[in-house]
Protein backbone atom coordinates (compact mmCIF):
# COMPACT_ATOMS: atom_id res chain seq x y z
CA UNK A 1 0.00 0.00 0.00
CA UNK A 2 1.55 3.53 -0.91
CA UNK A 3 0.57 6.27 1.27
CA UNK A 4 0.07 9.70 -0.39
CA UNK A 5 1.68 13.11 -0.28
CA UNK A 6 -1.91 14.45 1.84
CA UNK A 7 -2.09 10.88 3.73
CA UNK A 8 1.59 11.45 4.55
CA UNK A 9 1.51 15.06 5.89
CA UNK A 10 -1.81 13.63 7.86
CA UNK A 11 -0.02 10.89 9.63
CA UNK A 12 2.89 12.80 10.12
CA UNK A 13 1.18 15.55 11.99
CA UNK A 14 -1.58 13.78 13.91
CA UNK A 15 -1.30 14.66 17.35
CA UNK A 16 -0.18 10.89 19.61
CA UNK A 17 -1.96 11.17 22.75
CA UNK A 18 -0.92 8.79 25.63
CA UNK A 19 -2.98 7.87 28.80
CA UNK A 20 -2.31 5.65 32.00
CA UNK A 21 -4.67 3.00 32.94
CA UNK A 22 -5.54 4.03 36.46
CA UNK A 23 -7.88 1.92 39.03
CA UNK A 24 -10.22 3.86 41.14
CA UNK A 25 -10.41 2.24 44.90
CA UNK A 26 -12.02 3.50 48.08
CA UNK A 27 -10.40 3.29 51.76
CA UNK A 28 -11.96 3.39 54.67
CA UNK A 29 -10.87 3.83 57.99
CA UNK A 30 -11.16 5.20 61.35
CA UNK A 31 -10.05 9.09 62.24
CA UNK A 32 -7.17 8.03 64.40
CA UNK A 33 -5.29 6.20 61.67
CA UNK A 34 -5.75 9.04 59.16
CA UNK A 35 -1.51 10.15 59.97
CA UNK A 36 -0.44 6.09 58.22
CA UNK A 37 -3.08 6.60 55.54
CA UNK A 38 -2.19 9.81 54.42
CA UNK A 39 1.43 9.39 54.97
CA UNK A 40 0.90 6.91 51.55
CA UNK A 41 -0.77 8.73 49.86
CA UNK A 42 1.32 11.54 50.28
CA UNK A 43 4.69 9.28 49.67
CA UNK A 44 3.41 7.98 46.47
CA UNK A 45 1.76 11.20 44.89
CA UNK A 46 -1.78 9.61 44.76
CA UNK A 47 -4.39 11.81 43.32
CA UNK A 48 -7.14 11.94 46.14
CA UNK A 49 -11.03 12.47 44.42
CA UNK A 50 -12.59 12.83 47.67
CA UNK A 51 -12.57 12.68 51.44
CA UNK A 52 -15.59 12.32 53.54
CA UNK A 53 -16.07 12.08 57.43
CA UNK A 54 -18.57 10.26 58.89
CA UNK A 55 -18.21 10.81 62.51
CA UNK A 56 -15.01 8.69 63.51
CA UNK A 57 -14.67 7.47 60.01
CA UNK A 58 -13.14 8.90 56.99
CA UNK A 59 -13.65 7.67 53.42
CA UNK A 60 -11.41 8.31 50.63
CA UNK A 61 -11.85 7.33 47.04
CA UNK A 62 -8.23 8.24 45.16
CA UNK A 63 -6.61 6.90 41.54
CA UNK A 64 -3.68 5.02 41.23
CA UNK A 65 -1.37 4.23 38.25
CA UNK A 66 -2.08 0.44 37.35
CA UNK A 67 1.36 -0.31 37.33
CA UNK A 68 1.71 0.85 40.87
CA UNK A 69 -1.65 -0.98 42.25
CA UNK A 70 -0.11 -3.80 43.95
CA UNK A 71 2.41 -1.70 45.68
CA UNK A 72 -0.40 0.81 46.94
CA UNK A 73 -2.51 -2.06 48.45
CA UNK A 74 0.41 -3.99 50.19
CA UNK A 75 0.97 -1.03 52.21
CA UNK A 76 -2.74 -0.18 52.98
CA UNK A 77 -3.07 -3.95 54.24
CA UNK A 78 0.08 -3.02 56.72
CA UNK A 79 -2.33 -0.76 58.47
CA UNK A 80 -4.78 -2.65 60.43
CA UNK A 81 -8.41 -1.22 60.19
CA UNK A 82 -7.99 0.22 56.71
CA UNK A 83 -10.71 -1.04 53.94
CA UNK A 84 -10.06 -1.23 51.06
CA UNK A 85 -12.63 -1.18 48.30
CA UNK A 86 -11.82 -1.15 43.96
CA UNK A 87 -14.38 1.44 42.49
CA UNK A 88 -13.21 1.43 39.05
CA UNK A 89 -10.96 1.31 35.82
CA UNK A 90 -10.49 4.72 34.38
Amino acid sequence: MRIKGRQKITINNAKIEERKIKDVYKIEFEYPLINSVMQVLKNEAIEIKSTSYYGNNVVITFEVAWTKKEEISKQFSNIHGVKQVYVATV
